[in-house]
């Protein structure tokens, strides 16, 4: 088998794991607070994009040292975690 053929079977079992790992995740959390739940997404994939955000802003150095930018990123992350009609409020 060439590199690139074991490159590309590699890839592809990586996201075929994750997809059935967020899959598993996903089937879970409806079995606990029931069907009327809505998933559109993974809350570290969220994170990592936020992170890559700043990184493409030039903020990291901010990010680090500063601890207001540090809460107002994970602040935005959490608005994840609100009902939509709340999000205005932000409560």
């Amino acid at each position: 088998m060439l590199y690139w053929e074991e490159h590309i079977i590699r890839t592809l079992m990586r996201i075929f794991h994750h997809n059935l790992c967020a899959q598993a995740v996903w089937t879970a959390a409806k079995a606990v607070f029931g069907d009327h739940i809505r998933v559109q997404g993974c809350f570290f994939h969220l994170t990592q994009s936020t992170w890559r955000k700043v990184q493409t802003l030039g903020l990291t150095t901010r990010y680090k040292d500063d601890d207001d930018v540090k809460q107002f990123c994970g602040m935005m992350d959490a608005l994840a975690f609100l009902p939509i009609n709340d999000l205005d409020e932000g409560n």
